[in-house]
């Protein structure tokens, strides 16, 4: 975790990494937005529709529950070949998540800004804690069981 939050407080990654990551958040959920009928469009972090506009911001990027995950699964005691298809799937998963997570907060504020807070500030950082851990102790019982 300690090089997570180095890697994240550097210049650099502020500004030659972490935009085309926002940017692809949006982009992707902006898509699928549109798949869905939303009329949507993304420029960098931002997602836009006639209606309404959110932005795709620190914090809204799943990395931290992630890299919470990863640092779980890499620190169990467990062969590494399970620790690396852990941490793939996981990955895959959080970060399908989280753009399961901006598409409906995008669909919550156009419908209530009320709702809008409560789910972006509230609800959504509560469930995404909740499945990540969820995620680490249902893999460390499927090792536990593999390897055990």
């Amino acid at each position: 975790m300690l090089v997570y939050f180095i890697i994240t407080s550097t210049s650099f990654y502020n500004e030659s990494i972490y935009p085309h990551i926002t940017s692809a958040n949006a982009s992707i959920s902006a898509f699928i937005l549109k798949l869905l009928g939303f009329g949507t469009t993304s420029m960098g972090d931002s997602i836009n529709s006639a209606e309404t506009a959110i932005s795709v911001r620190k914090g809204c990027d799943a990395l931290t529950p992630t890299a919470i995950y990863v640092s779980i699964l890499a620190a169990y005691p467990a062969k590494l070949f399970s620790k690396f298809k852990g941490i793939l799937i996981g990955i895959a998963l959080l970060l399908s998540i989280n753009i399961i997570r901006i598409v409906s907060l995008f669909i919550m504020k156009l419908k209530s800004e009320a709702m809008f807070d409560l789910f972006h500030l509230t609800i959504w950082q509560i469930i995404f804690i909740f499945l990540a851990l969820l995620m680490c102790f249902l893999w460390i019982r499927s090792v536990n069981q593999k390897e055990g």
